[in-house]
């Protein structure tokens, strides 16, 4: 990722539905530390390209203090990419860092709302399962849930 491929990412991330406008800026400020400071950060970026556009982008980190554990921050596609699996393409290209680097756990913490179905159908479609979920921790009726998978080869 680099810094002419912000002001492309801003420009769909009204889009997704699945962000509010706090996701959305939350994400760009992500994206701007990262570009300061690269992966000497700690946090991984990747991005994935059609027609010369971003089309997406995924990021992930450690989790401090857990072992072998990242969690998988952002994974987003542009609305007019979806279903053209840019989405798998991105996650694909997080596993293969994180076997890499002998990871043993990704983790996804997401919202139970009806908004965020089809990012539920996504991760259990690529291997992952719910393993937590956290009663009104986002708002009332709006529940954490921890989705997980084990990476092949991990500590």
């Amino acid at each position: 990722m680099q810094r002419g491929d912000v002001s492309q990412i801003a420009a769909f991330l009204p889009g997704v539905t699945t962000f509010c406008g706090a996701d959305a800026e939350c994400a760009l400020d992500d994206i701007e530390d990262w570009l300061e400071s690269g992966d000497r950060s700690g946090t991984w970026f990747f991005s994935c390209f059609r027609g010369g556009r971003v089309a997406g982008f995924a990021c992930c980190d450690q989790v401090p203090i857990a072992r072998g554990t990242f969690e998988l921050n952002w994974i987003c596609t542009d609305p007019g990419c979806e279903r053209e699996g840019v989405g798998a393409l991105l996650l694909a290209r997080v596993e293969r860092q994180l076997r890499r680097v002998r990871a043993r756990l990704l983790v996804v913490e997401t919202s139970s709302r009806p908004a965020y179905r089809k990012v539920h159908r996504f991760l259990r479609k690529n291997g992952f399962r719910q393993g937590a979920r956290l009663k009104d921790f986002w708002d009332r009726g709006d529940d954490k849930l921890v989705f997980e998978k084990r990476i092949a080869g991990g500590r």
